[in-house]
């Protein structure tokens, strides 16, 4: 039996989620484990059909998000998954068949650590994961479509929804002077922002507003902010007053 809970928040993407993090679940045995946070009573009806329990959340990611938060204990571990995860990669670029037990083991390393939040390379590319090291406990970006989170009730801000996922960094990082990242695993998504269904497309300037709002936030963590050729900006975390904190 398992100690963790999955929990998958979705929006207007039953089929993206049937035909994606369901199937991933199903094949890893793990749908046992799993929750749906729905919004709308046109997606409880149509997600029924997976026979996964749903619980009714507010609109919106970020309240979402902090539904689930209040809806568990603190304490309580939960793997935050996204409706468009298809798969999950080691080093050799293979899918592990032994998910359940990686991820017991990485809440494990959370608990030796005293860390209530973790993820994997953000990227699924084992070119750039070999050279890292295969855990790094500085304030390194925890993606949002696959995190581990031990409760800890900390709450993002619709201010900074849009960073979502590293506001969350930070503030766990702040909690606990620690965030892991076990950066030889990876996974992969099949996030298209254009089609319909999910929580909507970000044009450049929405995208470069909520990186000047969280580095006004948040200066003291911000090393770098790259801008990209669609004219997008990201951001490049650091560790504050700290050497070892590389971001990406």
């Amino acid at each position: 039996m398992l100690d963790y809970h999955i929990v998958i928040p979705s929006f207007n993407r039953c089929d993206t989620f049937g035909k994606k993090t369901y199937a991933f679940l199903e094949r890893h045995k793990l749908l046992s484990n799993a929750t749906l946070f729905l919004q709308t009573d046109e997606d409880e009806e149509a997600y029924k059909k997976y026979n996964i329990p749903i619980i009714r959340s507010p609109l919106g990611l970020c309240e979402t998000l902090n539904f689930i938060y209040d809806y568990y204990e603190v304490g309580f571990k939960l793997w935050l998954l996204h409706d468009d995860v298809t798969k999950f990669i080691n080093l050799e670029n293979k899918e592990p068949p032994n998910l359940p037990d990686i991820v017991t083991g990485c809440f494990n390393s959370m608990l030796l650590h005293n860390a209530n939040l973790a993820g994997f390379y953000p990227t699924a590319n084992t070119f750039y994961m070999k050279p890292t090291k295969e855990l790094s406990t500085d304030c390194k970006f925890i993606y949002d479509p696959c995190c581990l989170i031990i409760n800890q009730r900390l709450y993002g801000t619709k201010e900074l929804q849009n960073k979502g996922d590293f506001e969350r960094t930070v503030l766990y990082y702040k909690r606990d002077n620690i965030v892991l990242r076990f950066n030889h695993f990876a996974f992969r998504t099949v996030y298209n922002p254009k089609t319909g269904g999910g929580y909507g497309y970000r044009c450049p300037e929405v995208e470069n507003e909520a990186v000047l709002t969280f580095q006004k936030a948040y200066p003291e963590f911000v090393r770098q902010i790259k801008t990209h050729k669609t004219g997008k900006t990201s951001l490049v975390l650091k560790t504050p007053k700290k050497e070892g904190g590389e971001g990406l």
